[in-house]
């Protein structure tokens, strides 16, 4: 919500929440929100005509509901991830959207973030060769920061950190390297709580690369690392400074990438025709389906595939 005021093209028209008191404190928290009409349910908010695009930030759980109402009624949809918590239910978000012809956006920044953008443009230009492997890593105080609200109450969330927070550094270990999963071995660590905290997992791409991706939900500050090995180089992404390591080992550091946006306003400027969607459904549904992947290897005990 933050980087609307900056977009020029773009005026909020209203907010929407099941409680006022939410209602009161975005209100309290954005003062630039104070005059903005509320409504205590979606489908009011739809059926007063006062939007042509919808912000979908609620709990996991209502993603497809909300997703397939706007769509209906012709309005263009940017939600936060997961897209939707299971395979189907981002299938029917695809649908819904393709039925529509409205702009659909996933709310991954990283397909907007410039040294994302940049490891992507890099392993696609051929710069380390073919991937060979990929790791990516991500902590941060995930426990302390959501106890006691819905995003562990299972039925709400639909899952812990990995579906949450996690599905960032998933989505961008696919995105990034254009690797396509075909097994996955994982493990998970409720902590003492409703849904899994930590996580790891194996995993195996269709060109024979091998990958990991761990998830720590308790620990202190925030972390996040990604690393690429291609048969004729490697790249790595630490403290949001890239390095690129040559077939013979030479070693460069980016120190600076310019450009980037966000997806706020890669969705505006994508209904005005201007862009077009950097983070689309299909990146949902893909990092949804290894996800499930992992809960069920998890659960099984065993490799499954994707």
């Amino acid at each position: 919500m933050g980087h609307y005021p900056s977009i020029p093209d773009a005026v909020v028209t209203a907010l929407c929440d099941v409680d006022p008191l939410q209602l009161a404190e975005s209100k309290r928290v954005h003062g630039w929100l104070k005059d903005v009409p509320e409504f205590l349910s979606h489908g009011a908010m739809i059926d007063a005509g006062v939007v042509d695009a919808v912000l979908i930030v609620t709990p996991h759980n209502n993603h497809l509901e909300q997703i397939e109402d706007a769509f209906a009624a012709g309005l263009h949809v940017l939600v936060e991830k997961p897209m939707c918590p299971t395979v189907e239910d981002c299938q029917r978000a695809i649908a819904a959207r393709d039925r529509s012809h409205k702009v659909g956006l996933l709310s991954y920044q990283r397909h907007t973030n410039a040294e994302y953008r940049y490891l992507r443009t890099l392993i696609q230009s051929g710069a380390i060769g073919e991937v060979r492997f990929a790791s990516a890593y991500l902590s941060q105080e995930w426990k302390r920061f959501t106890a006691s609200t819905w995003r562990q109450i299972p039925e709400r969330s639909c899952g812990g950190m990995l579906l949450d927070s996690g599905s960032h550094m998933l989505d961008a270990l696919l995105w990034c390297s254009g690797l396509q999963p075909t097994e996955v071995t994982g493990y998970l660590d409720n902590r003492g709580t409703p849904v899994e905290i930590d996580s790891t997992a194996s995993i195996r791409f269709s060109n024979g690369a091998l990958g990991t991706l761990t998830v720590c939900g308790d620990a202190p500050g925030w972390r996040e690392e990604i690393t690429f090995i291609g048969d004729q180089g490697s790249l790595l992404l630490r403290e949001g400074k890239i390095t690129l390591f040559d077939a013979h080992g030479a070693e460069l550091k980016v120190e600076r990438v310019s450009g980037g946006s966000t997806p706020d306003r890669n969705f505006i400027e994508t209904i005005l025709g201007r862009d077009e969607v950097q983070s689309p459904f299909e990146w949902g549904l893909a990092v949804t389906r290894l996800t499930q992947a992992v809960y069920r290897s998890a659960a099984d005990g065993k490799p499954v595939g994707v």
